[in-house]
């Protein structure tokens, strides 16, 4: 219903609004295929506390009926004392997966499916995001890279 592997010429379906994500030459394919990139991080020029995220998105059909969101993520979330990394994607403001970095390290490409609620046929926005943020410190990041995106 929904397939996108990325190039070196960008994202296969128009649509993608990428803000500060980037087309890395990371490839989880193995089809000398890209994938997209982003880095959340704190800056030490301004003041804490401090949220920093970066968010891809694209607009999608759904039908009405369950389906399953397919994905390759490869993620490095790191966060000392006080701050917090995350990963999320959402449906239509519907968080679907998370990772933080408490959970395990995710180094090498990871597969994820998940489920999509039913919520009837829609015109739907998935939604990739980073974010770090700290009251105390200034190392909080959130690093991931996403490949391989299928909704069926």
């Amino acid at each position: 219903m929904f397939s996108e592997t990325f190039s070196c010429l960008g994202p296969d379906n128009a649509g993608w609004r990428l803000g500060s994500w980037g087309i890395d030459a990371a490839d989880s394919t193995g089809g000398n295929s890209r994938s997209i990139h982003a880095l959340a991080g704190l800056s030490p020029t301004k003041l804490l506390p401090q949220v920093a995220s970066q968010t891809a998105d694209i607009d999608i059909d759904l039908p009405g009926r369950p389906l399953l969101l397919r994905y390759r993520r490869r993620l490095r979330l790191t966060a000392p004392v006080a701050g917090e990394a995350g990963f999320r994607v959402a449906v239509d403001g519907e968080v679907v997966d998370t990772a933080s970095h408490t959970g395990p390290v995710e180094d090498e490409w990871t597969t994820r499916s998940v489920s999509i609620p039913d919520r009837g046929a829609r015109r739907a926005r998935l939604e990739v995001t980073v974010a770090a943020s700290s009251a105390l410190n200034y190392f909080p990041s959130a690093e991931a890279w996403v490949d391989d995106v299928r909704v069926a």
